[in-house]
């Protein structure tokens, strides 16, 4: 009887563990995509669809509060986005790459890759090569493809799922195109 007890209390123990571990690791990947620009890109996609979606909507005479209804998706909209691309960067990196990605993107070099990559210094390419040297670095390389690829295929569903939503909307409330 002791040792079934003491096996569950193991069982429990681990399975704690791992949950919190898969706790960090999302936390971490989400706050990777804050830090690399990539939510902000998406913040950026929605704006656009909506002003999209007020120039196909214009000859509707769509009042201002059904756009700012629109804007008030955002903040959902973007937590959808990201909670498929933690996903994804789950599938593809652990928690040590995730915190080395998370350090280099803090540095100045790596904010200055997100601005503008072409006011990189000598000393900043020094240190980007340095950081793709790394095993880190070398296994974003290795995973680009395919994680470009999902990454794609994830940003087509969501924005095209995101329309759809956005023009429903605008047809229950008697605006159709």
């Amino acid at each position: 009887m002791k040792y079934k007890c003491f096996s569950l209390v193991l069982f429990l123990i681990f399975s704690l563990q791992s949950v919190a571990q898969e706790s960090t690791l999302t936390e971490s990947v989400t706050r990777y995509l804050n830090i690399n620009g990539t939510t902000e890109q998406y913040e950026h996609a929605v704006s656009s669809l909506l002003v999209m979606l007020k120039q196909q909507y214009a000859s509707k005479n769509v009042p201002d509060t059904v756009w700012e209804e629109l804007s008030e998706q955002k903040p959902t909209a973007i937590n959808q986005i990201k909670a498929m691309l933690v996903s994804t960067y789950r599938s593809h990196f652990d928690q040590v790459e995730i915190n080395d990605m998370i350090k280099f993107y803090e540095t100045p070099t790596g904010q200055q890759m997100i601005k503008d990559q072409t006011k990189l210094t000598q000393d900043d390419r020094d240190k980007m090569a340095f950081f793709y040297n790394s095993s880190t670095g070398k296994k974003i390389l290795q995973e680009s493809d395919v994680l470009n690829q999902s990454v794609s295929e994830i940003s087509e569903n969501w924005s095209r799922a995101l329309y759809k939503s956005m023009t429903t909307r605008l047809a229950e409330k008697g605006y159709d195109l």
